[in-house]
């Protein structure tokens, strides 16, 4: 898990560029979801999230820390929006960018472990969204999609904000005087 530092707000305006924008919307889902147990589908994926997130998968040959961060929120991004069709809470894209998410997911190269393990949960949920749709917990693939979603929400939702909070514990005992 990469710890993230605050996209930079840049100009008098505090106009960002798309990249932090990208970076302030994984941020502010995390935020969301933080008192769930699981990624929920039910958020505004269509709406408030409505950047093309699949293009920001970055190979793991050239990651920094900001674009390994980038690329596990996107695919946290993309599941939330998947898992809102496997629960009926309606469908972010439109058919043209459902081929792009998929192929994206599944041809996105990631070398370190756990961003490959983050990308096959998530074509985990984007395949059984794309395929079957709605899923009542009667379906042979909803056990599935669920253990996902919550493996996605303990291993990157959870696991940035107890690193940001490792982050503080310097601050945490005040140095004698």
């Amino acid at each position: 898990m990469v710890r993230l530092v605050c996209p930079r707000l840049t100009g008098r305006g505090y106009a960002m560029n798309e990249k932090a924008r990208v970076e302030r919307d994984i941020c502010w889902m995390y935020h969301q979801l933080l008192d769930l147990p699981f990624l929920d589908g039910d958020l505004s994926y269509g709406s408030d999230f409505k950047l093309r997130y699949w293009q920001y998968l970055y190979p793991a040959e050239s990651l920094s820390d900001q674009d390994a961060f980038i690329t596990e929120g996107c695919l946290v991004m993309i599941s939330g929006g998947a898992s809102g069709i496997t629960e009926g809470s309606g469908d972010p894209w439109s058919a043209d960018d459902k081929i792009s998410v998929r192929k994206a997911v599944c041809h996105a190269r990631l070398k370190d472990n756990h961003l490959e393990k983050v990308r096959s949960v998530t074509q985990t949920i984007v395949d059984a969204a794309f395929d079957h749709g709605y899923l009542s917990t009667d379906h042979p693939s909803y056990d599935e999609v669920a253990d996902a979603r919550y493996w996605l929400h303990e291993n990157c939702v959870q696991a940035y904000f107890k690193a940001a909070v490792a982050g503080f514990t310097q601050y945490l005992v005040r140095p004698k005087a």
